[in-house]
């Protein structure tokens, strides 16, 4: 990509080039503001006399339009697609790579869940306005659920941008650092017009007043531009007792969007690692082997 001192070096030439003017008394409208620009006359680069010659000279407006923001839109368009690289489920970590639908296991009380996320994935459109807000006891199979969703629509060609919420925050603070190579609006922009966002873990996050605004633009944003969410989080979305369910954790404001655009589903399965450590605890016993 040229500078866009370049650029406008060239726009100036191109200007002496096709917008010569007769005299000192030819002029022209400003193409953008209207603003009557009158000819200037060239002046000799190493005489420094005049020449005689005139040209109607691009006006600041016209730079602003042919150049600056052709350079701003083309390079954002590029922080976007880093962004959505940075987000892609395959630079979750090697744990969520396994986590497809092929390799979720069918559970008691995680039926209803899985079945919903599959035809959730299957039948994906991008003007879908609903999307899905899993819930459940933590270690249940939600994330693998949310990352096999993922999975599935970057095979069909979708872009998805899957995230925990905690490190999507430290993602964005991160990005106000002047060493980054991502600005915050990149990033925004990435949430906001992806095809499919998905946030894992909503409410693991320690809310203070930076995290309550940073997490409202962004589903508010998707909200305002009918793009669907997937959420997942171990808190309940039924009102219950502050902070310990999803609206106390969240506030009114994300909570009212959140339930208006998801349809909430239970996964009533036990944890995984719980089953796991039982598992390993109960193989040691049958061996007679101690701590």
């Amino acid at each position: 990509m040229k500078m866009a001192g370049q650029a406008i070096a060239e726009v100036v030439t191109q200007s002496i080039e096709k917008q010569r003017a007769t005299s000192a008394f030819d002029s022209r409208e400003c193409t953008v503001c209207g603003r009557i620009i009158k000819a200037l006359e060239l002046i000799h680069p190493i005489l420094k006399t005049p020449t005689g010659r005139f040209v109607l000279p691009v006006c600041e407006c016209e730079i602003e339009r042919d150049i600056y923001q052709p350079v701003r839109k083309a390079q954002g368009l590029i922080d976007a697609k880093e962004a959505l690289r940075m987000f892609d489920i395959d630079n979750a970590g090697k744990r969520f790579k396994r986590c497809t639908f092929a390799e979720y296991e069918a559970r008691d009380g995680n039926e209803r869940m899985y079945s919903f996320c599959r035809k959730f994935a299957l039948k994906f459109s991008p003007a879908n306005k609903i999307g899905l807000l899993l819930w459940g006891e933590p270690g249940n199979g939600k994330t693998h659920l949310a990352a096999s969703v993922a999975h599935e629509l970057k095979e069909k060609g979708f872009t998805a941008v899957f995230q925990s919420v905690p490190d999507l925050l430290d993602q964005i603070r991160g990005s106000y650092n002047r060493e980054s190579k991502i600005s915050s609006l990149s990033i925004m922009d990435a949430l906001l017009t992806c095809d499919l966002l998905i946030l894992d873990d909503m409410g693991a996050e320690r809310m203070n007043d930076w995290v309550e605004e940073a997490m409202y633009k962004i589903i508010d944003g998707r909200y305002n531009r009918e793009k669907p969410m997937l959420i997942t989080t171990n808190l309940n979305p039924n009102p219950q007792k502050q902070d310990e369910d999803l609206l106390g954790r969240i506030g009114k404001r994300m909570y009212d969007r959140i339930t208006e655009v998801t349809i909430a589903i239970e996964n009533k399965a036990l944890s995984y690692r719980q089953e796991a450590a039982e598992k390993r605890l109960q193989k040691l016993i049958e061996r007679g082997e101690d701590f």
